[in-house]
């Protein structure tokens, strides 16, 4: 599939006669420019003029590089959700040719967004990563008065778990989680602590013996369980 299409579902606010830059070609250039280390909207920028030639190989560019200032006006009104629904999209079709891959779903407080002399008001993001491609496959923000156990269904949500194997750790030992793993053709597998190993022996017997017995799973089930 196109790498267009995925951006096909991100509503464009702009006024059809007052384009310049293909909505396309914007988040395209921001998410090269990001993953190449741009923190700002005048790095993207800067960017896309130093890579321009790279860039026109896959990008339309009818009126060159954006501003900063558009790129900035863009995402001020991008329908973040949308915008974030699509990269799932694409990185579960990135991972449509793999049989069998380990998903490791951890949440971690990003560094410096804390108030001073107030616990817990950093900012926390759960993750799902793909461990053999490297890749991140979403992550969705714990609100300030939930918590990790809350955030992750909403993640797993919204992606494709079939053949996955979903690796968690003791926090989100929940049944519901298990359950909604296996729902959609995935294992789950648990970080033991001694509250919760008699649910963890309970969840891998349930959760692998339909699957049979799997190398990459059993190992870890069993460590888990004891």
């Amino acid at each position: 599939m196109e790498w267009q299409h995925f951006f096909a579902g991100v509503p464009d606010f702009r006024i059809e006669r007052s384009k310049l830059h293909k909505r396309s070609d914007i988040l395209m250039l921001s998410l090269c420019a990001v993953l190449c280390g741009a923190e700002d909207f005048e790095d993207i920028a800067t960017y896309g003029r130093q890579k321009e030639a790279f860039l026109r190989r896959f990008l339309h560019l009818p009126h060159g590089i954006p501003s900063h200032d558009t790129i900035n006006r863009a995402f001020s009104r991008l329908y973040k959700d949308k915008f974030a629904q699509s990269l799932y999209n694409w990185s579960g079709e990135l991972l449509g040719v793999v049989e069998h891959y380990q998903i490791a779903v951890d949440g971690k407080v990003l560094r410096a967004t804390a108030t001073p002399g107030k616990r817990n008001s950093g900012i926390c993001l759960v993750s799902a990563w793909a461990q053999e491609q490297r890749l991140v496959l979403g992550q969705q923000r714990v609100e300030g008065k939930s918590n990790e156990k809350t955030a992750i269904p909403e993640l797993l949500e919204g992606l494709e778990l079939k053949g996955a194997v979903v690796s968690i750790d003791a926090m989100a030992c929940h049944s519901t989680v298990a359950e909604q793993v296996t729902a959609d053709a995935g294992t789950t597998c648990w970080r033991s602590r001694r509250t919760t190993r008699g649910f963890i022996s309970r969840s891998a017997s349930t959760c692998c013996g339909e699957r049979g017995s799997c190398p990459r799973t059993s190992g870890l089930t069993s460590a888990a369980a004891g």
